[in-house]
C-alpha cells in the first residue's frame, strides 16, 4: 500500500515537472567517496571513485529542482540511484543544498540476500554558469547506506549485523540546460 502511494506521488511530481518545467538539465559527474576526508590516513586506501549521470527538472522560475541520478561506485561495486530535492538560489553563481533518498543496488548479494537497500543523502555545493546552456558544479555531502552482513561470533554462532555505512563524498560535474520551447 505504501509502495503504491509513493509510486503515485512520484509519478505526479514527475509528470507535473515534465509538463510545466522551464528548464531541464542533464549532466555528468565524477568524484570520490570516503569514510572521512578529514583524516589523512583514510585518503589513500579508503577513497572510492564514482561517476554517473543526472537529470534535473526546474519548474518555472523556481529556486528548487528535483533530480534523479544514477552513479556507479568502483570498489564496493554499487549503483547509487539518488532522488533529491535541490534548493538552488542565485543566477550566474548558485548555492546548492539538497537532500533525498538513496536506493543502493549492490552487484554482490549480502546477507540476507538483499541486493537493494534504501538510504539517504544530504549535500551542499556551488554551481557556476559558463554560458546559457553549460554550467559546472561541485558538491560535498554525506551518504547514509544501510549495511547488513552475517558475522560469526567467538563461539561459532552466526548472527546478522545491521549497521549504517556513513560516508562523505566530493564531486565535480557539468550540466547542459535545455530550455522548454513555449507554444
Amino acid at each position: 500500500m505504501i509502495g503504491k502511494a509513493i509510486f503515485i506521488i512520484s509519478s505526479a511530481i514527475f509528470i507535473n515537472c515534465y509538463v510545466y518545467s522551464q528548464e531541464q538539465l542533464i549532466g555528468f559527474k565524477s568524484g570520490f567517496i570516503n569514510p572521512n576526508f578529514f583524516k589523512g590516513e583514510y585518503l589513500a586506501k579508503n577513497s572510492f571513485l564514482f561517476m554517473g549521470f543526472n537529470y534535473d527538472y526546474v519548474p518555472g522560475k523556481a529556486i528548487f529542482s528535483i533530480s534523479a541520478e544514477i552513479q556507479y561506485v568502483n570498489e564496493p561495486r554499487w549503483f547509487l540511484v539518488p532522488v533529491s530535492i535541490n534548493f538552488r538560489p542565485g543566477n550566474k553563481i548558485k548555492f546548492l543544498a539538497s537532500g533525498g533518498i538513496l536506493p543502493v543496488i549492490r552487484t554482490e548479494r549480502v546477507a540476507p540476500d538483499k541486493i537493494i537497500e534504501a538510504g539517504g543523502l544530504c549535500r551542499t555545493g556551488i554551481e557556476c554558469k559558463i554560458n546559457k546552456s553549460v554550467s559546472l558544479y561541485t558538491n560535498f555531502g554525506l551518504l547514509f547506506i544501510p549495511n547488513r552482513d552475517y558475522h560469526y561470533s567467538h563461539f561459532g554462532d552466526k548472527y546478522l549485523d545491521k549497521s549504517i555505512y556513513r560516508s562523505q563524498f566530493i564531486n565535480l560535474g557539468i550540466n547542459y540546460t535545455f530550455k522548454k520551447v513555449e507554444d
